[in-house]
């Protein structure tokens, strides 16, 4: 039983649309691979690919049971560095063994790492949240967009004055989904203020959801930091 990481983009692109018309179809494209168990269709007893829907039930899976059960290495892998050789280390130490309950009946499974990363903090968000904690995101509610560079720096700056919509995103609407999609175009129009001065950038929904995640994490956790 493994999961492989796939490197993910963590920056904002420039030129494209302020948002992808793609992101509609996110639900139905899997940029990676699973496979699941043997026996799991009760037909088989080989391993057989995993399909899209395969793909986003077992991120929604695995945030939740990471920020449960493997709560102090989560937290390290979002204080590393997107991108980092920090970063590949923290979540080799989250999925290297060869045995992990958070991966279900999936044998393995090859994930853009921004994904997971996204997955886990939300699942750290719901669990802080559960148990009390406040988001304060208002310290970045004066960043400077030309310091605006990668996805979660947008994320920062747009909880810090929008927390309530980014909240309601993680809650009303499922990784990966049609719905998730929908509400992100619905949100869009306020997104100009916290992308880079006089660039047009090209992101697609599950993206922002895991950017807005990540700073609401942060913002319990490590208020006003750089996330």
């Amino acid at each position: 039983m493994g999961c492989a990481p796939r490197q993910g983009a963590h920056g904002l692109a420039a030129a494209g649309m302020l948002l992808s018309a793609a992101a509609a179809a996110m639900s139905s494209a899997m940029p990676a691979r699973a496979q699941l168990a043997s026996g799991y269709s009760g037909q088989s007893d080989a391993p057989r690919p995993g399909v899209p829907d395969d793909y986003w039930y077992l991120l929604r899976q695995i945030g939740p049971c990471v920020a449960e059960s493997k709560t102090e290495a989560a937290r390290g892998f979002l204080a590393a560095a997107p991108g980092t050789a920090d970063e590949k280390r923290a979540f080799d130490r989250l999925f290297g063994r060869k045995s992990n309950a958070c991966m279900r009946n999936f044998v393995s499974a090859t994930f853009v790492r921004a994904h997971v990363r996204g997955a886990i903090a939300e699942g750290l968000y719901e669990r802080a949240t559960a148990a009390g904690a406040v988001p304060r995101p208002g310290a970045d509610a004066d960043l400077d967009r030309a310091k605006i560079r990668t996805l979660h720096d947008f994320g920062r700056c747009y909880i810090a004055g929008n927390g309530g919509h980014a909240t309601a995103l993680l809650k009303d609407t499922q990784l990966g989904s049609r719905e998730e999609a929908n509400a992100v175009m619905q949100l869009a129009a306020g997104f100009e203020s916290c992308f880079p001065v006089g660039r047009k950038v090209r992101i697609d929904a599950t993206e922002v959801r895991m950017a807005l995640a990540e700073a609401l994490y942060h913002s319990v956790n490590n208020p006003g930091s750089e996330g």
